[in-house]
């Protein structure tokens, strides 16, 4: 086989070319730390990122519904630690008023109550994201006090309240985390069974001790009793629910620190390496280019 002087000027512009190639892929692996630029640099590797990324935004995305999870049970701990200490000053109230008589401290007493039985509804009534903590199906609010829904048999439950429902989040690829604690669990239990909320117990104390009835007094206390009982018991409920929130997002912590390590096996150059094997294809290069220019200076001209 003859190689003529075209051929070889061929040759060694391809090989040009090449060179040409491999020197822009090593420049923006050495000036960006990373090995693969586009698919073609290594397609096994780069699938297998792609799988890794795709994967760290499910990551993402749990620790952010646990975020979401803590933040929301935070809230609601936070209302029932509000409501125990209402309802025990309702208990203090409803101590300091057995006398039998309406004295000017019961008429306090009564007023106190009525700010208590507010300030109650108001934090049953308490969102998170626009949704109710105790009533999160619910498009009303779950408590009501205007006279219009006075004449309610559950009353302060307002018409037609939902305090049932269940809110959840994924935190896993399989599992979801419940975040709310029922309203009904949290309001409506009642050892007596007779369906009347929490709440409503407030306002039979008060009651009790405006017409200065002792027994009814007595009675109501052991309901405050059951319903701080029942906020301490919710309270248990979010408390172990944080506690495993958090061992969740350790575990995902874990996760995505042992993804990124992959990840950055993957996609990350060996800067020595790098570096060396730029330097080679820099001299290979120069070389190269003066390899061309001697060609380009042979013609017939110059064996005339």
């Amino acid at each position: 086989m003859r190689v003529t002087l075209a051929s070889s000027h061929e040759g060694t512009a391809a090989n040009l070319g090449r060179l040409n190639a491999d020197l822009a892929q090593l420049s923006i692996a050495a000036s960006s730390g990373k090995r693969l630029a586009k698919p073609s640099d290594d397609p096994m590797g780069w699938a297998g990122s792609m799988d890794i990324k795709q994967g760290l935004k499910k990551l993402e995305a749990y620790s952010k519904n646990i975020d979401f999870a803590v933040s929301w049970g935070n809230a609601t701990e936070n209302a029932l630690n509000q409501l125990s200490d209402l309802f025990v000053r309702a208990k203090e109230i409803a101590i300091g008023s057995i006398n039998g008589t309406l004295s000017e401290k019961d008429t306090a007493y009564l007023s106190e109550l009525d700010q208590i039985l507010e300030e109650a509804v108001s934090v049953g009534n308490q969102k998170y994201q626009g949704r109710y903590l105790f009533a999160v199906n619910s498009g009303q609010p779950p408590f009501d006090l205007s006279e219009a829904n006075a004449a309610n048999s559950n009353y302060p439950i307002s018409v037609e309240s939902n305090l049932e429902g269940t809110f959840t989040v994924r935190v896993g690829e399989s599992s979801e985390q419940k975040v709310n604690v029922s309203g009904a669990d949290t309001f409506l239990y009642d050892p007596a069974g007779d369906g009347e909320n929490s709440l409503q117990h407030l306002v039979k104390l008060r009651k009790a001790i405006a017409d200065g009835d002792t027994d009814a007094i007595s009675q109501e206390m052991e309901f405050i009793d059951t319903a701080i009982e029942g906020f301490s018991k919710q309270t248990s409920i979010v408390g172990s629910r944080l506690a495993g929130l958090e061992r969740r997002q350790n575990f995902l912590d874990d996760m995505e620190i042992g993804q990124k390590s992959n990840l950055s096996q993957i996609e990350d150059a060996d800067m020595v390496r790098t570096i060396l094997q730029l330097q080679q294809k820099q001299t290979a290069y120069q070389a190269a280019l003066q390899v061309t220019s001697m060609l380009n200076g042979l013609n017939l001209a110059q064996y005339l």
